[in-house]
């Protein structure tokens, strides 16, 4: 029996926090997604309109967005959203991560930089 050798592609990105300016790519990364990431995500089914829309929100209602870079494309995101309602200061977090890229430890980084930016807010007293 022949054994296939794959070879995985060097990750040559930077993990940093997106900006507005970068929603455009957001949207890309997520609209990339293939559908079994889609519903890891988003527990569900989701259609590219839902997808732009939610980029959009995630951007104008203040949720941090941290994305591993390469080039000109997100090819990963977590995302930590707010929950004002909440009388504690309390988020929630997400993450996407394309194919390509899933199990070489970009989710655990991305994790450690997002509890970093929560730990900042919480400390400096923003909510």
């Amino acid at each position: 029996m022949e054994q296939i050798i794959r070879t995985q592609r060097p990750l040559t990105g930077v993990i940093r926090q997106l900006r507005p300016s970068d929603l455009p790519r957001f949207a890309e990364h997520l609209l990339r997604l293939d559908d079994q990431s889609r519903r890891d995500r988003f527990n569900g089914l989701t259609h590219d309109g839902f997808l732009q829309a939610y980029a959009e929100r995630s951007f104008h209602e203040g949720a941090t967005v941290i994305g591993y870079v390469e080039g000109d494309k997100v090819l990963a995101a977590a995302e930590l959203h707010e929950r004002a309602e909440e009388s504690e200061p309390t988020a929630e977090i997400a993450f996407s991560v394309e194919r390509e890229i899933q199990h070489r430890g970009i989710g655990g980084r991305l994790f450690q930089r997002l509890v970093a930016q929560a730990r900042g807010l919480a400390t400096s007293g923003c909510r």
